[in-house]
């Protein structure tokens, strides 16, 4: 299992989905749009699945990831 992660436009921050889903599950999904607000700009973005990446971190305790945490994107 693992969480779906997304970078902010505006500051380039990573932050978790809070959606958490295997890597067969998550490679299946359609390509869809989603909303999200972010935690680090306070605005809502528009997201299409393909423009996230899936870590293998899981939520429970664990702070969303950025860059400065050494996690990148795909």
């Amino acid at each position: 299992m693992g969480t779906i992660f997304f970078r902010c436009p505006v500051t380039g921050q990573e932050y978790a989905s809070n959606i958490e889903i295997d890597e067969a599950s998550f490679s299946r999904l359609p390509d869809i749009k989603m909303k999200t607000r972010c935690p680090h700009c306070g605005a809502d973005h528009v997201w299409s699945l393909r423009e996230a990446r899936l870590s293998p971190q899981k939520l429970a305790g664990v702070p969303p990831a950025t860059e400065q945490d050494g996690q990148t994107s795909n």
